[in-house]
């Protein structure tokens, strides 16, 4: 229960005062929440699909929706990884962020993916508000990053904006891989 009042509290003072001072006060809350970060992904994905049925009565087909619940995760967890690599590697910086960042990238991404779902659903505009709803989420990842790892706005923004394009090529070689995987493992046998 700690676990999940210390998420819904940390979700709640980022989309009301999403300030530096916020960013480090909440960070602290970080260790051992991998396994629920996991879970509130999941739960995006799930309610992406619930919205989609209840707005149009549209549902992919059953392996889709099992394949986005196994992969959406795996695919923010590589966000995650690349913005951590990348601000280790391109800045020489040796101290390790990288239970702080996740559980900082997945509190902001949860309230605003939700909100950018639900703004799909007005009328032409909807689709522009969604993304500039998502490239909100992108700078309060920069300003997160920045004040967790010390960097500069700009080493900030310049590690966050490589580590979104790398995770988006990931987001379609990631699957690429698996299914690829899954097509040739049947005929080693």
């Amino acid at each position: 229960m700690t676990t999940l009042f210390d998420w819904l509290t940390t979700i709640g003072m980022i989309f009301i005062k999403p300030f530096p001072k916020t960013f480090l006060s909440e960070s602290g809350k970080a260790k051992g929440k991998l396994p629920s970060a996991i879970a509130w992904i999941v739960l995006i994905v799930i309610s992406f699909h619930l919205l989609l049925y209840i707005a149009y009565r549209f549902v992919y087909p059953v392996f889709t929706i099992l394949a986005s619940i196994l992969l959406v995760p795996v695919i923010f967890l590589f966000y995650v990884f690349c913005v951590h690599i990348l601000y280790k590697r391109l800045f020489h910086r040796k101290a390790d962020h990288y239970d702080e960042l996740l559980y900082l990238m997945v509190s902001i991404f949860v309230p605003f993916t939700l909100v950018a779902i639900l703004l799909l659903l007005i009328p032409k505009v909807g689709s522009a508000l969604s993304i500039i709803s998502m490239i909100y989420a992108v700078m309060l990842v920069a300003i997160a990053v920045k004040t967790i790892t010390k960097l500069s706005i700009a080493k900030a923004l310049i590690t966050v904006i490589f580590g979104t394009l790398i995770a988006l090529l990931g987001y379609i070689l990631i699957p690429a891989f698996v299914f690829g995987l899954m097509n040739t493992v049947p005929k080693a046998f």
